[in-house]
């Protein structure tokens, strides 16, 4: 989940979004957003590697581009297999 403040006046229209991990495109959404006001998305991804990955998130805002990124980590758990499930 992201939450997108648009700061402006005007209204921000077809606005792209787009999350990577490890430099790969995993999920975009389009936003529209009056001025002066917040949205919420949704980016559904997958990811199967375990291990640290490398995450970033791009929002198409030209022409001011020094802020259209934001980046952050996120630790993948190994596969946890799951050989019986009993009652006893």
């Amino acid at each position: 989940n992201i939450q997108i403040q648009n700061i402006g006046q005007e209204e921000a229209s077809e606005k792209t979004v787009s999350l990577y991990i490890d430099e790969k495109q995993v999920s975009s959404a389009t936003v529209n957003m009056a001025g002066q006001s917040l949205a919420k998305l949704a980016l559904n991804f997958a990811v199967t590697d375990p291990g640290d990955k490398k995450c970033r998130v791009v929002i198409e805002d030209n022409p001011v581009t020094f802020d259209n990124e934001y980046f952050f980590t996120i630790k993948v758990a190994p596969t946890i297999r799951i050989v019986c499930i009993s009652n006893s």
